[in-house]
């Protein structure tokens, strides 16, 4: 039964001249499931979080962790207990304890599935983050609401066997549609915000045009307020000028690489 657990064929201890085979295959095999379940762990310890939530609740926290310590414990030394044939006579685990070996070794399975999502998902959900608390109306805040909930829903799915890939496509499937409005949301705002080289030529034009000129010699004239004055060139001279950017830039980067204009500016 543990052979079935491990993967190895049991037929390799039926007959004596196979068994010396069968012992190599559960040494390696062994000693594999031992180190994926201290790598495991590792993981559950270094930032097992994603959208700033658990990949899972706390109940579930604390039998990953507990199964990484029992696999490890159980395993770690077969190369010493089990590394003759004869040997496999001190086995002693009941069916029963068999078992929950079995489960212990699924739910570490799990953490590699549970790190694959992570992995796959992380770019889009990283995105989404960095707008949640943009207001960016009713509409769109419902429709990022709605994919969060697809995202909680596909990675509580991987504790009852969907694999991390599959989690993460459907994740990246509904943050796509998302990320792609914000996009032509961002996109079209930095157009009314940001001159282009026309718009840059017509201010050089007004700030180098003899009527400016004449108002600045206006100055002068102690009954006259420059303050209006001041403030229009002080308005025309902060205009930025951006016409780089595009919608494909904004697939890898929520805000203008080039002048960094955060809606709301």
């Amino acid at each position: 039964k543990l052979f079935d657990v491990l993967e190895i064929n049991p037929a390799l201890l039926d007959n004596p001249n196979d068994r010396d085979e069968g012992v190599k295959q559960l040494l390696k095999k062994a000693q594999e499931t031992s180190n994926s379940a201290v790598l495991a762990n590792q993981k559950l310890n270094n930032g097992f979080e994603l959208w700033n939530e658990p990949l899972v609740d706390a109940q579930h926290l604390i039998a990953m962790q507990k199964a990484c310590a029992a696999v490890k414990d159980e395993f770690s030394n077969y190369s010493a207990r089990f590394n003759t044939p004869a040997k496999l006579n001190n086995f002693t685990l009941t069916f029963e304890e068999i078992d929950k070996l079995t489960e212990q070794i699924t739910l570490i399975k799990a953490i590699a599935e549970y790190v694959t999502f992570k992995t796959d998902c992380a770019n889009n959900v990283s995105y989404l983050s960095n707008i949640e608390f943009i207001d960016l109306g009713a509409n769109f805040k419902q429709k990022l609401e709605a994919a969060k909930d697809e995202f909680r829903s596909a990675r509580d799915s991987i504790l009852t066997g969907t694999s991390g890939d599959a989690a993460a496509q459907k994740v990246n499937a509904a943050l796509e549609k998302v990320k792609e409005e914000y996009i032509g949301i961002y996109f079209e705002e930095h157009k009314k915000k940001r001159l282009d080289i026309d718009d840059a030529k017509r201010r050089g034009k007004l700030q180098e045009s003899s009527v400016l000129a004449n108002l600045r010699k206006l100055r002068g004239v102690e009954i006259l307020s420059a303050a209006k004055l001041t403030k229009i060139e002080q308005d025309m001279a902060n205009l930025k000028i951006c016409y780089e950017l595009t919608p494909t830039e904004l697939k890898t980067t929520h805000i203008c690489p080039h002048c960094h204009y955060n809606l709301g500016d």
